[in-house]
């Protein structure tokens, strides 16, 4: 659990200030050597510091994200699953964000995409780290396309106007990702700071009446379906799956050779 907000510098006293304020937390100028975690407000971007391992921080830019960017091909099961076509727009509503892996390959490949994450200091990686690629590298048209809103998803789905309805709402509600491209602290700190598995039946309900086209959920291969229901269409990789429920228009002969369908 965040302990503290540090200020690293004296200049970055005033944000370290203000994010102590909203997250109700004391901000201090020296490492308590007691501290198990603190956020760490630097210069260039915020992370989280914990005790005898590297920091965490959402990174778009960092190498291996990149060549994971790179290497995508329009087969890959994520795409797929969402539904992009080239030169087709779409508006994507990425309600469990996390650390965003998913929403930025969707804004990669030309999806508008909403980023909804409830817990707070996930929800400030995550605004930092897209802020930070819409600034510098070769990401910033990418991160032009994505933006962060720190809410509860059923809150923000039951507000929304039904003219502001995305075409796709995709759900990650935090199963154990074996084999995750997340390094293991990542995927602790994930499932500690944003659990999305105790109301994914219920979001999973209310997203359904706001998506325009599909609502994708990603799964374990052997977990259950969503609140016991039938998808209209499941694409599986060797690691997982995506259960598929279409909302708005009639199921494609394309898409029916798509069920059930394994990625080699």
């Amino acid at each position: 659990m965040i302990e503290a907000v540090f200020a690293g510098t004296p200049l970055c006293a005033d944000r370290a200030l203000t994010l102590g304020t909203l997250l109700k937390l004391p901000v201090i100028t020296d490492i308590d050597p007691l501290s198990d975690e603190v956020l760490a407000v630097m210069p260039d971007r915020i992370e989280v510091w914990q005790k005898n391992t590297k920091p965490i921080l959402v990174d778009f830019l960092a190498p291996q994200f990149l060549h994971r960017l790179h290497t995508m091909r329009g087969r890959d099961p994520l795409l797929r699953a969402v539904g992009l076509k080239p030169q087709i727009p779409s508006t994507v509503l990425d309600a469990t964000a996390g650390f965003g892996g998913d929403a930025c390959m969707l804004a990669y490949f030309g999806a508008q995409v909403i980023l909804l994450e409830r817990e707070p200091i996930m929800g400030l990686l995550l605004k930092d780290g897209v802020t930070r690629a819409q600034r510098a590298g070769e990401l910033m048209t990418v991160a032009s396309r994505m933006q962060v809103l720190i809410t509860d998803a059923k809150e923000y789905l039951k507000q929304l106007a039904a003219e502001d309805y995305p075409d796709v709402i995709y759900l990650d509600p935090m199963f154990v990702h074996h084999k995750s491209a997340l390094p293991n602290k990542n995927m602790q700190f994930l499932q500690q700071h944003s659990g999305h598995t105790h109301d994914a039946d219920a979001l999973l309900s209310v997203a359904l009446r706001c998506a325009r086209k599909r609502v994708v959920v990603k799964r374990a291969l052997q977990a259950p379906t969503l609140d016991a229901t039938v998808p209209s269409l499941c694409i599986k990789s060797k690691l997982l799956r995506f259960d598929v429920y279409l909302t708005g228009f009639t199921l494609h002969a394309a898409d029916t050779k798509n069920y059930n369908d394994v990625e080699g």
